[in-house]
């Protein structure tokens, strides 16, 4: 295997060329922060620390929300990881923490290994704060959801209460959980001030 380092300049160069056209805010700059996150999480919180950065920084390259073959795209990042020289072994715990973390598929992060929960709450920390509220729109827009309409559930502010306010309450590490706080209270002094505009109060 190349050394760790070169791994790691590769993946955020593979990253970047597979997530280069997303307009979602589930781009290469969101893998790069949650790269970041979880780095910053495991210094206190433990973990195999190559494990952790590489399953942090693919975990959306194949999400399904965005790509029409997943298991052809998850058959590529295999392929990738395997020109890196990492063992079947290690491959397949990149994979698995990369299909176990999604808010719909694991809300609570229990049964995950250490590097899983880790990779989890770092995702989640990017969809909290100011970062998380551009994002949730940004994703809105492109999904076709309104910003705000009250006799139609499917719009950005309503998933604030359906998901991201959920959220802090949700982290896995205390480490997560105390940066979590802070953008949470952001955001409920965001949604504050938005009923006020919206209303011309």
């Amino acid at each position: 295997m190349e050394n760790r380092e070169e791994v790691i300049k590769n993946t955020l160069e593979y990253v970047k060329k597979k997530l280069e056209k997303d307009t979602s805010g589930h781009d290469y700059y969101h893998s790069y922060r949650v790269w970041k996150i979880a780095k910053r999480i495991s210094k206190v919180e433990g973990g195999d620390i190559f494990i952790i950065e590489l399953a942090a920084l693919l975990h959306d390259v194949c999400d399904h929300k965005f790509t029409s073959d997943k298991e052809s795209c998850m058959n590529e990042l295999k392929a990738f990881l395997e020109t890196q020289g990492l063992k079947r072994e290690e491959i397949n715990k990149i994979v698995d923490i990369i299909s176990k973390i999604s808010f719909s598929v694991n809300k609570i992060g229990d049964d995950l290994s250490i590097e899983a929960r880790i990779v989890q709450d770092a995702d989640r920390l990017d969809a909290l704060g100011a970062i998380g509220i551009a994002r949730c729109f940004a994703t809105g827009a492109l999904l076709g959801r309104k910003i705000y309409d009250l006799g139609d559930k499917n719009n950005s502010i309503n998933h604030f209460y359906e998901k991201l306010l959920l959220l802090k309450d949700l982290m896995n590490t205390p480490t997560a959980r105390r940066i979590a706080e802070q953008r949470h209270r952001f955001m409920e002094q965001f949604l504050e001030e938005f009923y006020k505009e919206w209303e011309q109060e």
